[in-house]
């Protein structure tokens, strides 16, 4: 295995390493959309909709069972589409009753178990809160604030439930730096990401006898250090997998280890989600969840040599 160490962006992890919850209040607040608080708002269906082009889910299926793509490189769950689309400039723009500022838009992928996303340009002022949930807000994400902003300018956002995702903007009214948001990615999950629903995916429950869930019998005397393994949602394409590791200055910084194959640029460091607690709840069970997540990465080292 070839390994590679990254850094989080997200230092909430230092001084509390066995912790996702802290973890979770880095990527995101709790919050409630504008959307479901303010009744006057434009009906859902009358908002502006960027639509993905079709394309054909069976090749892909095929292409992933090629024993190429099966071995020493990460699953693929995702068809990915580079878009440039401006929130502010494609949402629909409307004022709340206390004179702030809310864009709304929809992104649909037909037949999608879930999409992903990537903004390309995320800087957000002090107040500003963004959202995205799917159209029977039964999935929400968020809210995204300023304390999501990064060097890179990037932010990688969880899948969120269906094939049709609503994009919540806000920005108070008295600002003087208003934010960008440019969606630079989609992801199309075609194999079910979050519930494995799709059929033809054969590669799950397909490890060796040696892969024992956590929460088997085996597991038993490691329940302490699960805590540090994360799955991880790659360029919003592919699965990987890997942990966090301490350092010989036992400071508790927030050092990840995986494979080379998993994330082998700056890039797609910046792009991955880092998805915790993503276990199955019982032997031989079913998949894990994948809502407490931290985003983005620095690449610190690599080397293919071992």
């Amino acid at each position: 295995m070839r390994n590679l160490a990254i850094n989080f962006l997200l230092l909430g992890l230092v001084g509390n390493l066995f912790f996702a919850e802290s973890a979770i209040a880095q990527i995101s607040r709790e919050g409630t959309p504008p959307s479901e608080i303010y009744s006057n708002l434009e009906n859902i269906n009358n908002l502006p909709i960027i639509i993905m082009e079709e394309f054909d889910i069976d090749k892909l299926i095929e292409e992933d069972k090629l024993p190429e793509n099966r071995i020493k490189k990460p699953l693929r769950f995702a068809k990915a589409f580079d878009i440039n689309i401006d929130v502010k400039e494609e949402g629909l723009l409307e004022i709340l009753p206390n004179n702030d500022k809310l864009w709304r838009l929809r992104i649909k992928s037909p037949g999608a178990y879930s999409l992903n996303l990537t903004f390309g340009e995320y800087v957000l002022p002090v107040g500003a809160k963004l959202f995205i949930s799917n159209k029977s807000k039964t999935h929400t994400v968020g809210a995204f604030t300023e304390e999501n902003n990064k060097q890179s300018k990037m932010l990688a956002i969880q899948p969120v439930e269906s094939d049709e995702i609503i994009i919540e903007y806000s920005e108070p009214h008295e600002i003087t730096n208003p934010g960008t948001l440019i969606i630079s990615r989609v992801g199309h999950d075609y194999k079910g990401i979050i519930k494995r629903l799709d059929p033809y995916d054969d590669s799950f429950g397909s490890s060796q006898w040696c892969n024992v869930d956590i929460n088997c019998p085996a597991g038993d005397d490691w329940q302490t250090e699960k805590w540090s393994v994360c799955g991880i949602i790659l360029n919003n394409v592919f699965i990987c997998s890997g942990s966090l590791i301490n350092n010989t200055s036992n400071d508790y910084k927030a050092y990840f280890l995986t494979a080379q194959h998993c994330i082998e640029t700056e890039y797609v460091a910046n792009n991955s989600v880092f998805v915790f607690n993503y276990e199955s709840p019982s032997c031989d069970g079913p998949d894990g969840y994948i809502s407490q997540t931290v985003s983005g990465s620095n690449l610190k080292a690599t080397w293919g040599g071992n």
